[in-house]
């Protein structure tokens, strides 16, 4: 069976689950009811809201909020949400199967990396609740793309658009900012080294920098106008700040007892045992070849992944924004594994475990 035809049915199979998940499912994890509680305040119908929340998670509810204002659903009935969800968590599937398409690899290379780092048992855990940690994974991605093709052409379209993506994403989760902070550590590395026929230059460097200034800007007065309503009494400019000072401070000392220092190590089968196995080759493959893309997603994913260690709060799931990387960076080594035919039987087997267990996940 052609592997293209293999997507399809797998996403057809995966969506209606995400489906069926929306029904069964009578749940919420904390951030998804405080989402939905920002989304209804947003939407004049709750009288609380919670600051530390992205905005723009809880402005993207506001569909599902006309929903259920107009046929008066049960205010704890969380399916319209979940519906939303899985519409939201297929496409992001879509996003990455395009992604994949666009490496250039094998059709069987592009199917195996897929269901390697992307259908993985922190996916299937997370995907069928309301995510903030799922679909910035592919705008990460996509800002790689448009960075890429910015550095090359110049196009204020893409500027433009890596200044919009770049702040929607802090607007959904703070932590997000990192996805600037490795663009211009990119740049920075790039300048230095004279990569790719030196195509960072200073001037490039000095606009990548005020790209990040610019989305720093409308993120920042963003969250000030959002907690005018609760911090009225502090000045616009400082809200955003003494937000950020509150978040870092919510578990204070006991942060180290609540969140485990190695919890990403102990858990990095759960992000794919076949994935995590070739993603540092992957990334020495990318480093060492010609391919000025593939370069940016190993750097970056290296960045992130380094960065993620120094934030206090630590789930499992935060890390599921680096799937679409990992799943792109894999793809040369499950190339190579084709060619090997022990090394691809080894291959389908691990990841036929994984499935297992991700199945087993899905299932429960």
């Amino acid at each position: 069976m052609p592997s293209e035809r293999i997507f399809w049915i797998l996403w057809i199979v995966v969506t209606a689950w995400l489906l069926a998940c929306a029904f069964l499912v009578t749940g919420e994890y904390p951030d998804g009811y405080q989402t939905i509680v920002n989304s209804r305040y947003l939407f004049s119908d709750s009288p609380a809201y919670y600051l530390h929340r992205g905005p723009l998670a809880a402005i993207a509810l506001w569909p599902v909020e006309v929903f259920v204002n107009l046929f008066d659903v049960r205010p704890l009935d969380v399916t319209p949400y979940h519906l939303y969800s899985a519409a939201l968590h297929s496409i992001y599937l879509l996003g990455c199967w395009w992604a994949l398409r666009n490496t250039g690899a094998s059709p069987l290379a592009r199917i195996l990396a897929f269901a390697a780092a992307i259908l993985t048992v922190v996916f299937y855990a997370y995907a069928p609740y309301l995510s903030h940690d799922i679909l910035p994974g592919l705008l990460f991605l996509l800002m790689i793309y448009i960075a890429n093709r910015w550095l090359s052409a110049g196009s204020p379209m893409d500027a433009a658009l890596l200044v919009i993506i770049g702040a929607a994403v802090v607007l959904i989760k703070q932590t997000y900012a990192l996805f600037w902070i490795a663009i211009v550590a990119y740049g920075a590395m790039a300048l230095l080294f004279r990569w790719d026929d030196a195509r960072v230059s200073w001037k490039k460097f000095g606009l990548l920098l005020s790209f990040a200034a610019i989305s720093g800007a409308l993120t920042w007065l963003s969250y000030a106008w959002v907690s005018a309503g609760e911090w009225g009494h502090i000045a616009w400019y400082r809200r955003p700040w003494e937000l950020a000072v509150g978040v870092s401070e919510v578990f204070s000392k006991n942060a180290h007892m609540v969140f485990l220092t190695d919890l990403y190590l102990r858990n990095l089968h759960n992000s794919g045992i076949v994935a995590m196995l070739l993603v540092l080759p992957g990334i020495i493959v990318a480093l060492r070849g010609t391919n000025a893309r593939l370069r940016m997603i190993a750097i970056w994913w290296v960045i992130a992944a380094l960065a993620v260690q120094f934030v206090t709060f630590k789930e499992v799931r935060y890390l599921l924004f680096l799937a679409p990387l990992t799943a792109v960076l894999v793809v040369p080594v499950i190339e190579w594994s084709i060619r090997q035919r022990l090394m691809l039987i080894a291959v389908v087997l691990v990841l036929a475990v994984d499935q297992v267990r991700g199945l087993s996940v899905a299932a429960g």
